[in-house]
């Protein structure tokens, strides 16, 4: 038989363990319907309860079944969240209280106004008739034109909404109807396109006003219109004969053209002849009759000009008349003067037809030239004396700096400068004759403003590799920068500069700069002239030689900074106490108190001077590890002085502090503990020999033993004492 664990001991057990057997194990029941066996309140024989953690009690696959709410005093939103509901009652059976919002009658607007739990329930109308005091039930429409379709309003998701769909739109056509459903009528401009100047009007395709179909499109008929031209000209009615406009008249017949202002031969123009008046030449049909042009008279058998002011002769003789017509012919009725001799007055003189031409006497001075009616010397010229000759032009009197220029003038008939020389000055280096005797910067004195200077070219220049200095032709000097005026260069960047006398320790080179020959050195700080110099220095605190780090290079001036040296006087760059002069290296070092070069421990690095502390020694100096440090003759093994012998004393045999030591003799003599031991115990045996003796161990001191071996030949046995020396 199946039995299963009822962990929460309800009498319930669930699949979580399960166990066979004859009889249920302790703890272990028959049923495993428990749906949550870590709580005795939960099982299938339970009560469902209306609780807040919405747990199911009696398993039966429900929560809170029968249960309006859970969880007493929670609250919830009613009447579309206008109002709220509380939880009330106990678990056993909860229910929500009233809604706390206000009642009124259901609208269409998405709220639940009756508070009856459901939002906008209003009954629908078919009659046009409002069910809810507004537009609910009342007619409407959709689309426009011919896909207007109409019901009645209706309430959906709290909007009002025409349930029904616009009708589809068709192709537009003249029918005073919006076929196509875009709000206009008839709109299209190709409704009537199979007569062209149709429109749709009012519902129908028509002609504009005043027109008529005739053909393929809308004509004027029934007005005036007219055939030919000119004389054939013909009026009628147009009408429509054949599908086309056509006027009812027909044109006349053309004849001869004549000067009648007709146009006779129908040709669109009128009195158009060649020969229409060619009796009399010159005469030309004008407005249907041959006559001169204006002004003009027949004269003989031509248009003459009659009356007019007419001339004859030339020059002075030239005289003015009337043309008059005389024996069919026109002349003038004036008489020409009688010629003169020419001169110099714009007029033909001499009647020859031409004007102040050049002859003797035309001009009164030589290099005259008649023009514009009077004689005038050629341009830039002007008449002195009896001829003509330039004036104004430039001229020079004098030489050298002493030349003035002026401009030629006329005086008592004659050219003179009008300019005066100027007065002689000291000759100077300028490429001009100041001097005014023809020669040009001649050697004198004074010549050039700078001792040492060479006029050449008309400048003072001083000799190559000079320039003018206080009045010198002096060499410069070539400086580099010396900001803080040491005498270590503060740079490679050279410049010239006039010597200054006063700075010969610098090179005779102004402040902050120094010559490259008087400089010290390059300068490695060119702003503080206590610090001009590289130097690699280290520190020594406690000036023991030793230093206590790397070198490293620094601008120092001409002494060292404190607590620092040259590192080439540094022993070495490792001091391990900068601060104690007696202390500067790292040794590694054992513990030898005893001092006999044997030790005891670890070995320890320290910081120590030159020597090892009392007490220690260099690691690498142990001989050994000591069994008692405390014992100069105890080490690894030790040698006790016996006599004029040694005796052996082993170390280690016996456990700390006692050592056991074994002396091995051939003589009696006295041998004492190691120094820092005391004798505490011993024996003494014979141990070897053919003669009978016995060896006596006597404690003399307390820390000595003397050994006597009697007998007739000491080096026939050998005595052995044994005893135990302990620390004191």
């Amino acid at each position: 038989m199946f039995w299963y664990e009822d962990a929460d001991g309800d009498g319930f057990g669930s699949n979580a363990r399960s166990s066979t057997g004859c009889q249920a194990p302790p703890g272990f029941v028959a049923s495993n319907t428990d749906c949550d066996d870590s709580s005795p309140g939960v099982n299938p024989g339970s009560v469902e309860l209306c609780d807040s953690a919405n747990t199911d009690e009696d398993c039966d696959g429900l929560r809170n079944e029968g249960c309006q709410c859970s969880g007493i005093g929670s609250t919830r939103s009613c009447c579309s969240g206008r109002g709220v509901q509380t939880c009330q009652g106990d678990d056993a059976g909860a229910s929500f209280s009233s809604c706390t919002a206000s009642v009124s009658a259901e609208i269409c607007n998405g709220v639940d106004d009756d508070c009856n739990e459901l939002i906008d329930d209003l009954p629908v109308s078919d009659g046009g008739v409002s069910v809810d005091g507004g537009q609910v039930g009342l007619s409407c429409s959709v689309g426009v034109g011919a896909c207007r379709r109409s019901s009645f309003e209706v309430c959906q998701a709290g909007s009002l909404v025409c349930p029904t769909d616009a009708g589809i739109p068709s192709s537009e056509t003249c029918n005073g109807i919006d076929d196509d459903c875009n709000g206009m009528t008839d709109e299209a401009s190709n409704l009537c396109s199979s007569i062209a100047g149709q429109a749709c009007v009012a519902g129908q395709c028509a002609c504009p006003a005043g027109q008529s179909t005739c053909g393929s499109a809308c004509r004027t008929l029934g007005g005036n219109c007219s055939v030919g031209v000119g004389a054939c000209r013909r009026t009628g009615n147009d009408v429509c004969q054949a599908g086309a406009v056509t006027c009812s008249s027909t044109a006349g017949m053309p004849t001869t053209e004549t000067c009648n202002g007709i146009d006779d031969d129908c040709n669109g123009m009128t009195d158009d002849g060649a020969n229409l008046c060619g009796s009399i030449a010159g005469q030309a049909c004008i407005a249907g009759a041959c006559a001169c042009p204006s002004g003009q008279s027949v004269c003989g058998a031509a248009c003459r000009t009659i009356g007019g002011s007419c001339a004859v002769g030339v020059g002075a003789c030239r005289r003015m008349g009337a043309d008059v017509c005389r024996s069919g012919a026109v002349t003038c009725d004036a008489t020409a003067g009688t010629p003169g001799v020419e001169s110099c007055n714009g007029i033909d003189d001499d009647c020859d037809g031409l004007t102040d031409e050049a002859g003797p006497g035309l001009c009164p001075a030589s290099g005259q030239s008649c023009s514009g009616a009077a004689c005038e010397c050629p341009s830039g010229q002007v008449v002195c004396g009896s001829a003509c000759v330039g004036l104004g032009g430039s001229c020079t009197v004098g030489t050298g700096g002493c030349a003035r220029t002026g401009a030629d003038t006329c005086s008592n008939g004659a050219i003179t400068c009008s300019a005066v020389a100027g007065t002689p000055g000291e000759e100077r280096c300028n490429g001009v004759d100041d001097d005014c005797d023809g020669l040009i910067d001649e050697v004198g004195f004074g010549l050039c403003p700078v001792t040492g200077q060479i006029c050449g070219g008309g400048s003072c220049t001083c000799p190559s590799g000079q320039v003018a200095c206080d009045g010198v032709c002096t060499a410069l000097v070539t400086c580099v920068s010396d900001r803080d005026n040491d005498l270590y260069a503060g740079g490679t960047v050279t410049t010239q500069y006039c010597p200054n006398p006063a700075r010969a320790a610098a090179g005779f080179c102004p402040v902050t700069f120094v010559g490259l020959a008087a400089s010290l050195g390059s300068d490695c700080n060119d702003a503080d002239p206590a610090r001009y110099r590289i130097a690699n220095i280290a520190v020594d605190i406690d000036a023991d030689l030793y230093c206590g780090g790397p070198a490293e290079s620094r601008c120092i001036g001409a002494t060292l900074p404190a607590n620092t040296r040259f590192a080439t006087e540094c022993r070495s760059n490792n001091d391990c106490n900068d601060l104690d002069p007696a202390r500067y290296q790292i040794m590694t070092l054992r513990t030898d108190a005893d001092g006999d070069g044997y030790c005891i421990n670890p070995s320890a690095q320290s910081c120590q001077g030159a020597s090892p502390p009392s007490g220690l020694r260099l690691a690498t100096t142990c001989l050994g590890d000591d069994c008692r440090d405390t014992n100069f003759f105890a080490n690894t093994t030790c040698s006790i002085p016996w006599g004029t012998t040694s005796a052996t004393k082993s170390c280690g045999i016996g456990p700390p502090p006692s050592e056991t030591f074994m002396v091995s003799v051939n003589q009696p003599s006295i041998a004492g503990c190691p120094i820092g031991f005391r004798l505490t115990s011993f024996t003494a045996r014979q141990t070897s020999g053919s003669i009978t003796g016995f060896c006596i161990a006597a404690n003399l001191s307390g820390t000595a033993i003397r050994m006597d071996c009697p007998g007739p030949s000491f080096g026939s046995f050998t005595c052995r004492t044994t005893g135990e020396c302990t620390p004191d």
